[in-house]
């Protein structure tokens, strides 16, 4: 569905990606497109979709990405459900933006916190049964989760937020980025970004 609202073009990186048919980059609007690439800690494989373009998956850490791809190899680059497992996330974000063409589109996906408000009216009703509860344990190692503050200012750091989505009421926060044809943004000061006794958007 965001690939097509931001007509997302390749080459496409997929960080974190299944090598198999669970991958991003093996959904539908992305299927039978050329030049995709699925980055994990695991295997080196080719998924065969019967397109002629296969995904090609690589084996490396995306902490540091620089003997795979250049400066601006990629279009695209797509997370989902991996940087709450990544010890050092910061050094996979800063990797994922520099891989990222000029005009490029990052979209990154990740467990938020969960409201207060759910917490005391229970979580577990028919539409959390198959979501996992975000102050839990996800899948190990599991180290970390964010608020919508988090995506704005530190995931999409640098990039121009074009979108911000919350989904589910057990939330995975969503942000899709455009990164300036100039490069990176320059680093807003701290004391712009959050004045002291101003209170959090979640609060």
């Amino acid at each position: 569905m965001l690939g097509e609202k931001y007509a997302m073009k390749g080459p496409f990186l997929e960080v974190g990606a299944a090598p198999g048919p669970n991958s991003i980059l093996a959904g539908p609007y992305f299927q039978g497109k050329p030049d995709r690439v699925g980055l994990n800690l695991r295997n080196n494989e080719m998924l065969d979709d019967h397109s002629g373009h296969p995904i090609t998956f690589h084996q490396c850490n995306s902490n540091d990405m620089r003997g795979q791809f250049a400066d601006g190899h990629f279009t695209t680059v797509l997370s989902n459900a991996v940087i709450e497992h990544d010890k050092y996330f910061w050094r996979s974000l800063d990797e994922m933006k520099r891989v990222l063409a000029p005009g490029g589109i990052m979209a990154v996906g990740a467990p938020g916190y969960i409201a207060g408000k759910f917490v005391k009216k229970g979580l577990l009703d028919e539409t959390a049964k198959n979501v996992t509860i975000t102050l839990d344990l996800h899948a190990p190692p599991d180290y970390w989760r964010f608020s919508r503050a988090a995506f704005k200012d530190v995931i999409c750091e640098g990039l121009e937020l074009l979108e911000l989505s919350v989904i589910n009421r057990i939330p995975i926060i969503i942000a899709v980025a455009r990164k300036p044809l100039t490069g990176l943004l320059p680093t807003a000061p701290a004391a712009l970004i959050h004045k002291p006794g101003q209170p959090d958007e979640e609060d």
